[in-house]
């Protein structure tokens, strides 16, 4: 099993991807953001908040009682809330996570991070990845990573 220091880098192509999403995860967040009340506001400030020491929490947890967690389930885990949160639709609260996926995609794109989006964020700050998977992105990266050491082997004279 890989630990978090082993993790591999996403390649250019699983970046972009990470990078054009949170952009526009963000881009939908800002057209709601200008008309929102006061009181909007502050749920928004406090869920944003909530939603972020939930995941730093559940980092914590994970690299200290269950470090060798299956990657997969334990990306099924990580997303489960973000995800619930977002078709909930509940208003600034929906858009405080989708804020905090966006920007954990624009940390990931940036820190060429192939982990699990809603971890990028606890990562950065704890300079430690999580091993987990990306429900979304790890497929691409898997392909990409395949094309590259297929046309790369054979740009070299490799013979697979």
């Amino acid at each position: 099993m890989k630990t978090s220091t082993q993790a591999r880098p996403a390649l250019p192509v699983g970046r972009l991807v990470r990078l054009l999403m949170g952009i526009g995860l963000l881009a939908i967040v800002g057209q709601y953001l200008p008309s929102m009340a006061a009181y909007h506001w502050r749920v928004f400030a406090v869920a944003l908040l909530a939603i972020t020491a939930f995941y730093f929490a559940m980092h914590w947890s994970i690299q200290r009682f269950v470090p060798n967690l299956n990657r997969w389930f334990g990306a099924a885990l990580a997303n489960i809330p973000a995800g619930f949160l977002i078709f909930a639709n509940l208003g600034a609260i929906t858009l405080a996570t989708l804020t905090y996926v966006g920007v954990s995609l624009l940390v990931d794109a940036l820190n060429a991070d192939a982990g699990c989006e809603v971890m990028a964020l606890p990562g950065l700050v704890m300079r430690k990845r999580t091993h987990l998977a990306c429900l979304a992105f790890s497929p691409i990266d898997a392909l990409e990573a395949w094309l590259h050491r297929r046309f790369v082997g054979l740009a070299r004279g490799g013979s697979d």
